[in-house]
């Protein structure tokens, strides 16, 4: 985050170093008391001031980022929970209707067959009587046709 660090870093000139640049690439002489030397002091002074302004920047930018980045990790995790237990909820609670629907279903269907079963031995009782009854009328029929006829 502390680009603007790597990107100027003044050099500290003091007096002296000022005076030598100044003697080794113009040649001329400037007095310790000179209105330039005080400039450069004052411009590096506000260079360093900005630097440290822009670190202090990058610092706080870096907080804000890493707070904004919590709450929406913490919103994001929370939203998504939420909807997890609704589908889940909604889910379990679709899973148990349909299980009492089939529960609901098979008594249904148990009833059914019991009375099925229930309807079938009566019907085949009946058919058994009816078979008796008929094989009784028939007997008796060929009976009567024998004495009649014999």
């Amino acid at each position: 985050m502390s680009e603007h660090k790597q990107a100027f870093t003044p050099k500290a000139l003091i007096a002296d170093e000022i005076r030598r640049r100044v003697w080794e690439e113009l040649g001329l002489e400037i007095a310790k008391d000179d209105p330039i030397i005080a400039a450069q002091i004052m411009v590096l002074a506000g260079c360093e001031d900005m630097n440290e302004l822009l670190s202090q920047h990058d610092q706080t930018l870096a907080q804000n980022f890493d707070h904004a980045l919590q709450n929406w990790k913490q919103q994001s995790e929370d939203l998504l929970q939420s909807i997890a237990g609704k589908l889940s909820d909604q889910s379990i609670k679709d899973r148990i209707s349909l299980m009492a629907e089939q529960v609901n279903r098979s008594d249904a269907l148990a009833h059914t067959l019991t009375d099925l079963s229930k309807g079938m031995k009566r019907n085949v009782r009946l058919f058994k009587i009816f078979t008796f009854i008929n094989v009784l009328s028939l007997s008796v029929a060929v009976l009567i046709m024998f004495l009649i006829t014999g």
